[in-house]
């Protein structure tokens, strides 16, 4: 048993799971004499812990477990409930305590074993297979003995059972295989040590090695020769535009050469720095390709630095020289060299020669310095080699064709290494750099104006500014037409929002590029994302390495993981930069040497967690110092952020770690809303495990960021926040589960926002609180309530909801806080108000919202007779709620027509109804049925309506059909669409068959009462959302004209550019209707 404990445990770490691997085992619980004679179950579980730190041999690691177990079987009496409530660990539904993974030996006959034993007298003993349907552990490892025919022992057979939500049968098969082969190295060699055991099959080995980069032969012209190329070739051509300002490629080349000499005059050759203290436009260009013509790197020295941090970043390098301005040079003590118009006229514009310059131009001379930030505090100067960076140009020109005279926006600050990529990508291959004004950088709207006007074809942002970029477009109706290629780097790229709304809207004339790589190696990995953004996955992989760069994933023995497990990236080959400027001992511990190249090879430690699927895509998975553990759970912060950006109310959003240990939350809001923090974390519990559910949530304008475009995570972190004091029980059910808690707990005193389980809770006495709350409470509250809702202020808001779930009630609660006038809405002609929920975020959460549904869906044949019954049977809900007014009332479509009703009704009974909103309804769609027609007559203009209205609501939801059918096979038409609904998984199928066939019948009987209405006569304003779309059957028949006969006051039309159908069911609809909603709520609202 220890043996095989020692190997699961060893293939678990070398799974990612670390070097503490809790596995739990049973015991027969029998170690008292008493028990020995009892017929009973008294298995208990016991946790064993395996400490694989240190990488031990194998058979110190079995020493240790031995040691581990042994204790463990000494105290196997206590009961692992009570280890739990010991223990008291973080409770979550989605894990077992304490363990994930059980391990279980059978040594008295094999699996499966079900023969029958004589017990004495009468009495056979047999084993029984009995198969469950749902696994208790993420994995289970059962293992038995075999033995021969003659009774010896002949070997061990297993099982795996997992669970099918967190695994699938290829997987867990692979472990499996691991294992054995895993168990056959560590018997064949017990002192090997752990780290040095193998757990890559072989099949999989020829998949790694196939992963190697083929060599690709880079043309040997250097950066400054295929300048000189596009110069000759595209000398007219415009080079690089600024606020006005051009060069052309002959300009560029003649003013580049001469400033070349002038720099090489400072000292400036191979192997030497020139630092370019000079803003972004087209002055820096010129000084990095006249640096690049002199064959020295440059360093971009960013004047809008604060002069410590020059300072430093000067001091550091050591530059020959500083190329700068006059009204700069003062801040630099160093050489400075300010060029002006008479020594560029007097330096000769001849093409360079190495002799001039001492030497050739080499793969491995520096070409740029970039800074980076430090885990001290320090900026560390990484230096990129010449071959590192023409193997990027030479992958990028091949990758993103783009024809000569293509506009490449250059946006990115210089100090970040896109810079280089999109200057010289272009520069080198004829197209024209267009200068993204400093000012337009930072204001989203203004930049999608400047692309447009710049015509860029090529764009480089990081994945927050891209973000902005589509937000804004979209906002503008701007398409961007010749945009053709946009590339993010810098953070992991998320899709989805407005991102694939804008690719979606382009129709595949905008390929987006997902761009991996630290600034230590540039680009390493790469992809393109599909044309249809609606083919995009969730979270895009960083792609395949470049040629001549290998990606290796890792472990933490530098041993190659399986494909799909999660290792370190490191990274070989052409990219590697040099290293640090100046710091050999950190260059020495990120740059280690290679055991997959020659004597010499290097690779770097990217500090990337990243896994590798195994047609060869590489998967980031965030930083392994970004991946945090709170209250025993490992945390990626970055999955909590892109829940939060689904929220309407958010544009985007970072979550951080405090020093005090919890998650904040920063979010910035979507145009015209406000993030609601109670609301955000509403819907991360539907989301995400409640331990990911940050404890903090803070609105700012927008998120910092650094010069580079990324995220600046200390400036988020220093903005200062209000921090609310614990709160005492405010309402009556707060109180008495606040002394239920106390009472089941133990403890005095227990505040509204404690959490049951972090007081010392556990299932147990969750059962016993539970009962208590039932019978104190008269909720119909469960045990997984209390998991989800563990505080008394989040469980009162369950107990509340849990006496109104049923979702086809006469009054559905959509919203039942806020101390303003409640907001009654009407169910369109299916019954259901479901579609109002929408509206909720678009309202003051201050506004109380009730939806009015057909009583015929819980009751079948509840149906009225007349809208005006309808009326009066609905104006009693609304009074239990509102007793008095001034009312509130929204319908939409059906529900429009009802709330008119309701209104009249209300102001008879001397009621004031200070808001009738209508959703696209319309009187001439009442009363077509002649009241004076003969009763055949009727019944036959009845049943054409209905007919009719069966036609629009099939055709709107897509569904095809036969309008034969509605006469000859109306039961099976309705069959029909059922499965249409499920097959397309339409939100209705979910309310299933009998619910469905009772809103059908509802939605007809709704269709006769419209038909045989006659409004009567509202005194007052009438607010009304007309959709703009409308079927030319009724085109001449609706529109708030209609109204007129109907409404003493003036009725305010709202225009939607919509289908009626679309009018509560598409965001931007629901966003626009919602916004007139709250400012007239607003407006109306009590000071």
């Amino acid at each position: 048993f220890m043996v095989l404990q020692a190997a699961l445990a060893l293939l678990l770490s070398r799974s990612g799971a670390g070097d503490d691997v809790p596995v739990g085992t049973p015991v027969a619980g029998r170690s008292d004499d008493a028990v020995d004679d009892l017929v009973g179950l008294f298995i208990n579980t016991l946790v064993l812990r395996t400490d694989l730190s240190g990488n031990p041999t194998f058979r110190e690691l079995l020493a240790r477990v031995r040691e581990t177990d042994l204790g463990a079987y000494a105290n196997q009496d206590l009961p692992f409930e009570r280890l739990v409530d010991i223990v008291n660990p973080e409770r979550s539904l989605a894990r077992h305590p304490l363990f994930q993974v059980m391990l279980t030996l059978n040594n008295t006959g094999g699996l499966g074993d079900t023969g029958s034993h004589p017990a004495g007298g009468d009495l056979v003993i047999g084993a029984q297979e009995s198969a469950t349907a749902t696994a208790k552990f993420d994995l289970l490892l059962s293992v038995a003995e075999l033995h021969s025919a003659q009774g010896e022992p002949d070997g061990l057979t297993g099982s795996l059972e997992y669970d099918a939500d967190r695994f699938d049968e290829t997987t867990v098969r692979r472990l499996g295989q691991r294992l054995a082969g895993l168990l056959d190295q560590v018997t064949r060699d017990p002192e090997s040590r752990v780290g040095a055991v193998g757990v890559v099959l072989p099949d999989e080995q020829a998949v790694i090695s196939a992963w190697n980069s083929v060599p690709v032969d880079t043309p040997a012209a250097g950066l400054p020769d295929l300048f000189a190329e596009q110069a000759r070739r595209r000398g007219d051509a415009p080079a690089v535009v600024h606020e006005g300002r051009t060069l052309s490629y002959a300009e560029l080349d003649d003013r580049s050469t001469r400033l070349a000499r002038l720099l090489m005059g400072r000292g400036a050759r191979p192997d030497t720095v020139v630092a370019l203290a000079l803003p972004r436009g087209v002055d820096f260009v010129v000084g990095l390709v006249a640096t690049l013509k002199a064959g020295a790197a440059y360093l971009p020295a960013d004047p809008q630095l604060p002069d410590e941090r020059l300072q430093f970043v000067l001091k550091g390098v050591r530059p020959v020289v500083v190329l700068t301005t006059g009204d700069l040079a003062g801040r630099f003590p160093g050489p400075v060299l300010v060029p002006d118009e008479p020594a560029l006229d007097a330096a000769s514009p001849a093409p360079l020669r190495d002799s001039e310059r001492g030497g050739p131009l080499l793969p491995g001379h520096p070409v740029y310095i970039l800074h980076t930030s430090g885990s001290t505090g320090e900026p560390k100067a990484v230096e990129m080699t010449v071959g590192a960076l023409r193997n990027l140009l030479d992958w990028h020109h091949r990758a993103i064709p783009a024809a000569e005279g293509t506009v490449t926006a250059q946006f990115t600050s210089t100090g970040f290494d896109v810079s280089a990529q999109e200057i010289l990508s272009a520069l080198l291959s004829g197209k024209t750099l267009a200068i993204c004004p400093e000012d337009v950088r930072r204001d989203p709207a203004r930049l999608v104006g400047w692309l447009r006007e710049a015509r860029v074809g090529e764009l480089y942002a990081p994945t927050l500014v891209l973000d902005a970029v589509c937000s804004a477009a979209l906002e503008a109706g701007e398409d961007l037409p010749d945009l053709r290629h946009v590339a993010q780097a810098g953070e992991a790229l998320v899709t989805g929002g407005a991102v694939q709304r804008f690719f979606s809207r382009a129709g595949g004339r905008v390929v987006l590029h997902n761009h991996y790589g630290p600034t230590e190696t540039h680009v390493v990995t790469a992809t393109s994302l599909p044309a249809d953004p609606a083919a995009w996955p969730d979270r895009p992989p960083i792609g395949v390495p470049l040629p001549n760069v290998d990606a290796h994933v890792l472990d933490a023995w530098l041993r190659p993981v399986p494909p799909g497990m999660p290792g370190e990236l490191y990274v070989s080959g052409t990219a590697l930069a040099r290293g640090y400027r100046g710091r050999p001992g950190m260059t020495a511990e990120r740059f280690v040497a290679s055991p997959f190249g020659g004597p010499g090879e290097r690779m770097y430690r990217t500090g990337d967690l990243v896994r590798r699927t195994p047609d060869g895509q590489v998967h980031h998975l965030g930083r392994a110092d970004d991946q945090v553990k709170l209250r025993g759970f490992r945390i990626e912060p970055g999955e909590i952020a892109a829940a939060l950006r689904t929220d309407p109310a958010v544009a985007s959003a970072a979550v951080l770690v405090r020093d005090g240990g919890s998650l904040a939350a920063f979010v910035t809001p979507a145009r015209g809303r406000t993030p609601v923090a109670a609301e955000l974390r509403a819907r991360l519990l539907r989301t995400v495990p409640e331990y990911m559910v940050p404890a903090e949530y803070v609105v700012v304008d927008a998120l910092p960021l650094t010069r580079n475009g990324k995220l600046d995570r200390r400036a988020l972190l220093a903005v200062e926040v209000d921090r609310p004091v614990p709160r005492s029980a405010a309402t009556e059910a707060e109180k008495l589960i606040c002394a239920v808690f106390a009472e089941v707990l133990g403890v005095e005193d227990v505040g509204a926002d404690d959490d049951f389980f972090a007081l010392g809770g556990h299932s147990f006495l969750a059962t016993r609180a539970v009962a208590l709350l039932r019978e104190r409470l008269g909720a119909d509250l469960g045990v997984r309530d209390l998991f989800e809702a563990p505080t008394p202020a989040a469980l009162a808001r369950e107990a509340e909801r849990s006496g109104t779930r049923d979702s086809f009630a006469p009054l559905l609660p959509l919203r039942t806080t806020g101390d303003d006038r409640p907001l009654f809405c009407v169910h369109p002609g299916g019954g259901m108000s479901w579609c109002y929920a929408g509206l909720l975020t678009h309202l003051d959460p201050a506004v109380p919202v009730y939806g009015l549904q057909a009583r015929a869906l819980s009751r079948p044949g509840a149906m009225p007779a007349t809208v005006d019954e309808m009326a009066a049977d609905y104006l009693r809900q609304i009074l239990d709620i509102q007793p008095e007014g001034p009312y509130r009332l929204l319908g939409w479509s059906f529900g429009g027509v009802m709330s008119h009703a309701l209104a009249v009704a209300l102001q008879a009974r001397g009621q004031e109804v200070e808001l009738l909103a209508l959703v696209d309804a319309y009187p001439s769609l009442a009363g077509e049925a002649d009241e004076t027609s003969e009763a055949g007559a009727l019944e036959q203009a009845l049943r054409e309506l209905e007919d009719r209205l069966i036609v629009d609501n099939l055709t709107a939801s897509r569904f095809a059909f036969d309008t034969a059918e509605l006469t000859t096979g109306r039961d099976a038409l309705i069959a029909r669409y059922l499965c249409f609904l499920e097959e397309n998984q339409h939100p209705l199928a979910a309310v299933g068959e009998q619910t469905l066939l009772a809103m059908k019948d509802v939605w007809i009987g709704n269709s006769r009462l419209l038909a045989a209405h006659r409004p009567g006569r509202y005194e007052g304003d009438m607010l009304l959302f007309t959709a703009t779309r409308v079927p030319e059957r009724i085109a001449g028949r609706v529109g708030a004209d209609s109204w007129a006969p109907h409404v003493t006051g003036a009725v305010e039309d709202h225009p939607v550019d919509a289908e009626h159908e679309q009018m509560l069911t598409v965001p931007a609809h629901i966003a626009a209707i919602g916004g007139v909603l709250a400012a007239k709520l607003k407006g109306s609202s009590p000071s």
